[in-house]
């Protein structure tokens, strides 16, 4: 027996270049296996493609714009700059940190581009790094990634399950804020995010389209209101007044305290990456997506940032707001009215919420891929991928196969009549249509009604020629490989 070589496999079938470029580009571009760039960037990282493709520019777009959601998170973290840093330190250490965030994602998107996975940080460390400390750095960035991304999804839930808190007592005044409460919240907001994520998981390219639209509008909805009737503030003071009301003993030390605030809104531009394999033409997509989002979310948090701080008011009665959130106080100190702060504070909590969401499937996404390489223990359930029964295109084309051949069935029982033609038809004849017959009923993957003609083309007489060559193009390529097609 001759060896065979054998690469990397990408949907049950060898990958071979050659023959994905003389494809048609209708079967190039597919939901399950993405464009010819796609397979081939699957092919030369040695990953099977699992997951669909159901992602494009928009959809993506919206998935790291909402992630991100920079100006919504903003609004939320204000009070720990405001403590440590002040409103001046919130402004500028924000506009140091989105220039530094521009360097990094930039680098990221070129990273992507090249080795577009679900693995993102921790593949790549491992094709960059030196031979002898590949595997150590590599493992240890894995983890990191998959404990931040955890630990990144349990404080979105948080920030929005304690602003959930903060609306409860805008609305009713003699509320008393007790922590099981923030904790039962928490967990509604993980569980909804968890619920969807894994029943709804197909129509997530849908729904962050549709956020992306109220992310938009909403920032300038919020903005044009806090303008047009938000107390005007003194603007030197505003960009010149540091605080230290956290006593470090010094306002420097206070705004690296207070960094933080303004860290996490510049945070999951490069979600994107483990979202990866589910995007169509990943190598482009992919880096214009980061940059984008960088560069919109980072400017719009910085302009809600400044309007917040021009018309703030007083900082110690922001602080001691008795919503504990001082973007409430903002809204109704702006509006004057219980209800048109409460729709603001809506906004920003339903943005709050579905970042989560987002920020839920990128965990997942990235927990998948480090158990594919084995990273963590129980690397097979955590790397398992559910395959629905729904009618695939393949399914379509099964089907189109049955249609095409099925007068050839109806001539065998003519012929199978007739004395002067009953000869002509054979056993192989019939086992052909029979096992047709059932890879029609079972809606089995073309490959095996390939395997079934090929095995079966020798015994069947010219009668079924006319038929097979109705055939798609591809399907015939396919048919008459000189060692066939994988089953």
């Amino acid at each position: 027996m001759s060896d065979v070589t054998k690469g990397p496999v990408v949907d049950d079938g060898a990958y071979s270049p050659e023959i994905d470029a003389a494809g048609d580009e209708d079967q190039r571009v597919s939901e399950k296996k993405g464009t010819a760039a796609d397979r081939h960037a699957m092919w030369r990282m040695g990953k099977v493609q699992e997951m669909r493709r159901n992602f494009r520019f928009v959809s993506i777009f919206g998935f790291s714009m909402i992630l991100m959601a920079s100006w919504e998170t903003m609004l939320g973290t204000t009070a720990i700059g405001l403590i440590d840093g002040g409103t001046a330190g919130l402004i500028w250490m924000y506009l140091i940190c989105w220039i530094g965030f521009i360097c990094v994602n930039t680098s990221m998107a070129e990273m992507g581009s090249m080795a577009p996975t679900s693995g993102g940080q921790y593949h790549w460390v491992s094709e960059f790094a030196p031979a002898k400390y590949q595997k150590l750095l590599s493992y240890m960035i894995g983890w990191l990634c998959v404990l931040g991304w955890q630990t990144g999804a349990a404080n979105t839930a948080f920030l929005a399950g304690t602003q959930i808190q903060g609306l409860i007592a805008l609305n009713k005044p003699d509320y008393a804020f007790e922590a099981w409460h923030g904790t039962l919240l928490v967990f509604a907001v993980s569980a909804f995010n968890v619920v969807f994520n894994t029943f709804l998981a197909k129509k997530l390219p849908l729904i962050e389209g549709i956020v992306l639209v109220v992310h938009i509008f909403g920032f300038f909805a919020v903005l044009v209101v806090l303008w047009v009737m938000g107390p005007k503030g003194d603007t030197l003071a505003t960009f010149t007044t540091f605080n230290d009301y956290g006593v470090w003993g010094n306002k420097g030390l206070a705004m690296l305290s207070g960094l933080v605030a303004v860290v996490l809104p510049l945070l999951g531009a490069d979600a994107a990456v483990h979202m990866s394999e589910e995007l169509r033409d990943a190598s482009k997509t992919l880096p214009r997506s980061m940059i984008w989002t960088t560069l919109i979310n980072g400017s719009t948090g910085w302009m809600m940032l400044i309007t917040f701080c021009c018309v703030i008011g007083s900082l110690d009665e922001a602080l001691n707001s008795p919503t504990k959130q001082p973007y409430l106080y903002v809204f109704y100190n702006a509006t004057k009215s219980v209800q048109g702060a409460s729709v603001m504070g809506a906004l920003v909590i339903t943005m709050a919420i579905f970042c989560n969401l987002s920020i839920t499937a990128t965990s997942s996404r990235q927990l998948f891929a480090f158990a594919r390489d084995q990273g963590i223990p129980f690397s097979s359930t955590f790397a398992y991928v559910s395959q629905p029964q729904i009618r695939r295109p393949h399914q379509r084309h099964l089907s189109r196969l049955w249609r095409i051949l099925s007068p050839l069935a109806h001539q065998s029982r003519l012929h199978s009549r007739s004395p002067q033609h009953r000869l002509s038809l054979n056993r192989g004849h019939h086992r052909l249509l029979h096992r047709l017959n059932l890879l029609h009923r079972t809606k089995a993957h073309p490959r095996r009604a390939f395997t079934a003609i090929q095995l079966q083309a020798g015994a069947c007489r010219p009668p079924a020629q006319p038929y097979l060559d109705r055939l798609p193009r591809l399907h015939l390529r396919v048919l008459f490989l000189p060692n066939g097609p994988e089953a």
